[in-house]
C-alpha cells in the first residue's frame, strides 16, 4: 500500500425513511510526496490492488442516491482493480518525478486485493465518469493551482 494520510468518515443519515451510509477514504500523501520531490513509500510488493475513484464520481453518486429512491448499502468505486505500484507509477509520471519508490514490509492486516462491486449503484444511475488518470491529473492540478 502506498503510504497515505488516511481520513475516514462514516455517517448514516435518515432520508425520507431511508438510511444512506457513506465511508470515504482519502489519501493525499503520494501526491504531496511526489510534488515535494520525496520518494513514495510502498508497503509490500506493490502488487496488491485497490479500487480508486475520483471524488467527483463519489459526489455524483451521493447526490443521485439522495435524489433517487436509493436505500441500503451501495459500493461506490471505479469497479476496477488497480495495483498500488500502478497508482504510484501514475503519480510519479504525472508529477514528473523520476525516483523509484521505497519498499517497506507489508503492513499487518493489509488485504491483498480489493475492489468495489458497483452493480447495485447502477439502480440509481451511478457509473464512474472519470478514468484513474483523468482523476489523478485533476487532483494534482488542485494541489498546484493557486487558489483565488
Amino acid at each position: 500500500m502506498v503510504k497515505a494520510k488516511t481520513a475516514a468518515t462514516s455517517t448514516a443519515r435518515p432520508m425520507m425513511g431511508r438510511s444512506i451510509s457513506r465511508r470515504i477514504w482519502a489519501g493525499d500523501a503520494p501526491i504531496t510526496a511526489a510534488l515535494s520531490r520525496r520518494q513514495l513509500t510502498v508497503f509490500g510488493d506493490g502488487l496488491q490492488t485497490r479500487d480508486f475513484v475520483f471524488v467527483k464520481d463519489v459526489v455524483s453518486a451521493n447526490i443521485s442516491a439522495a435524489q433517487g429512491n436509493a436505500g441500503g448499502a451501495f459500493n461506490i468505486g471505479s469497479g476496477r482493480q488497480t495495483s498500488v505500484i500502478e497508482l504510484a507509477s501514475l503519480v510519479l509520471k504525472l508529477t514528473g518525478h523520476d525516483m523509484d519508490p521505497i519498499y517497506r514490509p507489508p503492513q499487518p492486516g493489509d488485504i491483498r486485493h480489493s475492489f468495489a462491486d458497483i452493480s447495485r449503484a447502477a439502480e440509481f444511475g451511478y457509473s464512474p465518469r472519470h478514468s484513474l488518470e483523468e482523476g489523478m491529473k485533476r487532483t494534482i492540478a488542485s494541489f498546484t493551482t493557486p487558489k483565488s
